[in-house]
């Protein structure tokens, strides 16, 4: 009677960890698009693409790549930088055989076919739509990839502060990220942010009430004026990680899509600390497991279940704390 008890209570404790490890997903009470503090500036990027109002002009902190940029640069490189990145032995295989390359050119024939108002809905512009249409479904994924008509991702991550609070002492280490589509990916599954540090910070979020979440913009597929917003507190997982995993259309329904995310990480350890680092990277999954963060942790952690890992060029770096 004891054994199965104490296997009850066993249980019971485990469900309540379940539960309160990972954060809630939550509208906001005042429906309003998060603004990531920083300084207006314009950051110009190859394929004429422009970002406005990050903070840092190194534009090797913010990166645009679509789909099959990202497998042109995976491609490229070993199995064993691959499976370091986070991809899978399955996905690796998949990228070798064509596999992936031909869902992604399948998926604009296919996505092709909608009334011109519906992809305008989705972000595509006219002259995008009048290519479309002119489609004669013999184009390779590498003509398609230079009209436009591939998702592109922005990524990005930025330097806010390193500081060293004598009286406390502590060392404060904040950085900005996030991510935003310019259309509708074809694929709205399971995504996921990831973060990763070094040394032994922890999310602290005595700071700001606004730190260590993820203000996430919804958009309406068949009205893109039609927003709506939820934040979500970043889930800490060991050995300096930390993920914010979502259904792309699982909060307000099949109807919208997550075009947006956005977030302030504050870490803090005790002591002070020089030389931190922090890296951003957003998994986008077309056709496999959920994304999460896995193995190896930290500043070069990984992403399972990711066919395509968007992330700047750049982590974010700096030497010596400022003392305060």
């Amino acid at each position: 009677m004891k054994k199965l008890l104490s296997f009850f209570l066993s249980i019971a404790l485990l469900s309540t960890l379940s539960f309160t490890a990972y954060a809630t997903e939550v509208a906001p009470s005042v429906p309003q698009e998060h603004a990531i503090p920083s300084i207006p500036e314009e950051i110009s990027f190859s394929h004429n693409r422009i970002i406005k109002g990050f903070t840092r002009s190194a534009s090797n902190n913010l990166r645009v790549m679509n789909e099959y940029e990202i497998l042109q640069s995976a491609s490229a490189k070993s199995d064993a930088e691959l499976l370091q990145e986070g991809y899978g032995e399955d996905t690796i295989s998949q990228i070798r055989d064509g596999t992936i390359a031909e869902l992604i050119r399948k998926s604009i024939f296919s996505r092709a076919s909608l009334p011109s108002i519906e992809l305008s809905e989705l972000g595509y512009t006219e002259s995008e739509i009048e290519y479309m249409k002119s489609l004669t479904g013999t184009e390779t994924l590498a003509d398609l990839s230079t009209r436009g008509i591939l998702a592109d991702c922005y990524t990005y991550n930025t330097f806010v502060s390193h500081t060293y609070n004598k009286s406390k002492d502590k060392t404060y280490f904040i950085c900005n990220y996030g991510w935003e589509w310019d259309k509708c990916p074809n694929w709205v599954l399971t995504d996921c942010a990831g973060l990763g540090w070094n040394h032994d910070f922890h999310p602290d979020d005595a700071v700001d009430s606004d730190y260590n979440k993820t203000f996430k913009t919804y958009v309406n597929q068949g009205n893109a004026s039609d927003k709506k917003y939820t934040t979500k507190h970043i889930y800490e997982k060991e050995l300096q990680t930390a993920e914010d995993q979502f259904d792309m259309n699982g909060f307000y329904g099949s109807d919208y899509y997550v075009k947006s995310g956005s977030g302030t990480i504050c870490l803090s350890q005790t002591g002070k600390v020089n030389d931190v680092k922090l890296s951003f990277k957003y998994g986008h999954n077309q056709f496999g497991p959920a994304v999460s963060v896995s193995y190896p942790w930290g500043v070069s952690f990984g992403l399972d279940g990711a066919e395509t890992i968007f992330q700047p060029d750049e982590i974010v770096y700096n030497d010596f704390a400022t003392v305060k």
